[in-house]
């Protein structure tokens, strides 16, 4: 090779190592977008099913806990023999609503519908047996007024 044909070559890996510095900002950029990316959309899955488990658990003991209090109470008046009142009607009414809740699929476009039918329904069945009672999602309620811990 001839020293011109040399300072060429030079040159041209000179270009090179300059265009790989200037091009690697955009390189790293790129890359590191495409892995944030990935990292985001695995935590949104992994957020979003425990987020949906705690829903669907929450809907669940909700749909239990009135199926639970409709059976109680229509047992405890058909042994008071109150069978042909409003009040069955409404236990009755009440509970074909839950027996056609289904649970397995929220997807359904009315699905909330159907669930605050059921929360209605429960109302007025509460309204009608004259006892206040409202499902609790297993919380321990917080105190406005926490009691004064006594300390000597």
């Amino acid at each position: 090779m001839t020293e011109s044909e040399d300072r060429i070559t030079d040159d041209i890996d000179r270009a090179d190592l300059f265009d790989s510095i200037i091009c690697a900002e955009e390189r790293f950029e790129k890359d590191g977008f495409s892995v944030g990316k990935k990292e985001g959309k695995d935590r949104g899955l992994k957020n979003g099913f425990q987020k949906g488990i705690g829903f669907g658990k929450q809907i669940g003991e909700e749909i239990g806990f009135y199926h639970g209090f409709v059976l109680t109470w229509k047992n405890i008046l058909e042994k008071k023999d109150e069978r042909n009142t409003r009040k069955m009607k409404a236990f009755a009414s009440l509970l074909g609503m839950l027996e056609d809740f289904d649970l397995s699929d929220p997807s359904v476009d009315d699905y909330m519908v159907k669930l605050t039918q059921i929360r209605s329904k429960f109302k007025q069945v509460s309204s009608l047996l004259g006892v206040q009672v409202q499902h609790d999602d297993g919380e321990a309620p917080e105190r406005s007024n926490p009691q004064p811990s006594f300390s000597f």
